[in-house]
């Protein structure tokens, strides 16, 4: 009964949060670390472990693919240079830097050790980066780069973390030709394995003709793509990317429309309730774990805690406009002389500031064995977690919070015009796509005239209403054009006075409840999806 009053205040205190932040204008992980950290004030509040392998379990799968499906393999190689630099590069960089800082400052902790902590906190976080990207309205190539970098530099500290650690408890020497070796064949296996676990689930779905079965199974295959690598002694993150990498460059879509709306919100429920979860949790344990080292490791945790953030937040500028200006002339440009990839100066300031640590350097600290193999206390173990919790301290809340006003100064809020344009262009596209197939099948006179042309009309009226809309000029491409918003508020207003009357004919029994139940779905439905306007 304790665990469940605990689980429902955790619930209460996600939306509560949430809602919060949102009135704030503070991206959502933000304001649950800050929660948590509130929480963890109260005397009354329990205190929460939750085992490290389960918090990796849990979290990790669902998270990392909720984030990957807002990208592509695409968009991916679009940004591989870059993407190389900071996921394997940068994290490497960071790695070395807070294992020096933190050796000069306290000579007697092994460097192993040092290591291990440079490889924990050595990777930002991918639902950080991705939801406060995307709630600060920032240029695609941005977004993209601060996403793929979240989602791909796992591996590097993952590898290195376990090499780290293995050198601790095995007493093992540190080997480049063996440690290069693991970290080519961990990606290799697990990309293997999310391909195959996407090749496989993509041919099952085919085979389910029902919603709520292909639902559960997409949420099945992110936690059979990790399990089955970390068997194998491979990267789960790796694979789970492997997978959404997969199942974007799949053309034909295995998965119902009807059941691609319902995953949509299921997708959008997982990852909200999984991000407030974790974040929260962290902000919880941050001042039990500070209050239980302070006496351990007196006033010397204190400075090795300030050398490491200033190691984390400083050589993530430092390398990155350090490689931008070495790789200046090998980046194509425009004739405008900007570069093609869309990573101007401004741009590259934001993602010099956007190094936010989370949930996996969490998980990393957590997963530190108590004692090595003899009996042995790990060493510096107590150490390792509360520098670790400082760290995505300073950088969530931290740089996060100052975030919106780098960018705010820095002009480079987008302005939805591009992506308007492209939007409208892309329903031309598939606009005139079915009009196309539905030339082609009056031809074969298989369907009833008067059916194609009532399906070819709507096409056809959709397809006039984008092309028009597409020659207008770029004032009125804004989404925020008085005629769309008009329409929309029509629209909507329409939808809640038929929902309304709905439920008048449902009260006095009319309609029977599944009745009423199925047009309520199909007015929900055409409210989200405004009749495709």
């Amino acid at each position: 009964m304790q665990r469940l009053e605990l689980l429902l205040g955790l619930l209460a205190a996600i939306i509560f949060f949430a809602a919060i932040g949102r009135r704030l204008k503070i991206a959502d992980p933000i304001a649950f670390a800050i929660g948590g950290l509130i929480l963890a004030l109260i005397p009354q509040v329990p205190d929460i472990q939750l085992p490290p392998d389960l918090v990796l379990l849990l979290f990790l799968p669902p998270l990392i693919y909720a984030a990957s499906r807002h990208t592509s393999w695409t968009e991916v190689r679009q940004s591989v240079r870059i993407l190389l630099f900071l996921a394997v590069g940068l994290v490497l960089a960071t790695m070395v830097a807070v294992a020096v800082a933190v050796k000069l400052v306290s000579p007697e902790i092994p460097w192993a050790v040092a290591f291990a902590l440079g490889a924990i906190v050595g990777p930002p976080d991918a639902v950080a980066a991705t939801s406060i990207a995307g709630a600060m309205r920032l240029p695609r190539p941005v977004v993209r780069v601060l996403e793929g970098e979240g989602l791909f530099n796992d591996v590097t500290a993952l590898v290195a973390f376990q090499i780290a650690t293995g050198v601790i408890v095995a007493g093992k020497q540190f080997h480049f030709v063996e440690a290069t070796g693991r970290f080519f064949y961990s990606g290799a296996i697990a990309v293997v394995a999310g391909l195959a676990v996407g090749w496989l689930g993509h041919r099952v779905l085919f085979r389910l003709k029902n919603d709520t079965s292909e639902v559960t199974l997409t949420l099945l295959e992110p936690f059979a793509a990790y399990l089955i690598a970390e068997k194998f002694h491979a990267s789960g993150v790796m694979a789970v990317l492997a997978l959404a990498m997969y199942q974007s460059t799949v053309k034909r879509q295995a998965i119902s429309s009807s059941a691609r709306l319902l995953s949509g919100s299921m997708w959008e429920i997982v990852d909200f309730l999984l991000t407030g979860f974790s974040f929260i949790l962290m902000g919880l344990q941050l001042p039990r774990a500070m209050e239980g080292l302070a006496a351990e490791e007196g006033t010397n945790i204190w400075l090795i805690t300030l050398v490491a953030c200033i190691a984390v937040v400083g050589v993530r500028p430092l390398y990155i406009f350090g490689i931008g200006k070495l790789t200046r002339p090998l980046r194509p440009r425009n004739k405008d002389g900007t570069p093609t990839d869309g990573l101007t100066q401004p741009a590259l300031k934001v993602i010099s500031w956007a190094g936010m640590r989370g949930v996996i350097s969490l998980a990393l600290a957590l997963s530190l064995p108590v004692t090595l193999p003899d009996g042995q206390p790990f060493p510096g173990r107590g150490m390792v977690i509360v520098v670790t919790f400082v760290v995505i301290a300073v950088t969530l809340i931290g740089q996060g919070m100052t975030l919106p006003i780098l960018i705010g100064k820095l002009g480079l809020v987008s302005s939805g015009r591009t992506a308007a344009i492209a939007e409208m262009n892309a329903q031309v596209r598939l606009a005139q796509v079915a009009i196309r197939r539905l030339d082609d099948l009056a031809e074969t006179e298989e369907i009833s005239p008067e059916a194609l042309q009532r399906v070819r009309t709507i096409f056809a009226e959709r397809l006039e209403t984008m092309e028009r809309r597409c020659n207008k000029t770029g004032e009125d491409l804004s989404p925020a054009g008085q005629v769309d918003a008009d329409t929309m508020e029509l629209l909507r207003e329409m939808v809640t006075l038929q929902l309304e009357e709905l439920q008048e004919m449902r009260r006095t029994g009319e309609v029977d409840t599944p009745t009423a139940l199925r047009l309520q779905r199909r007015l929900d439905v055409s409210d989200r999806l405004r009749l495709g306007v």
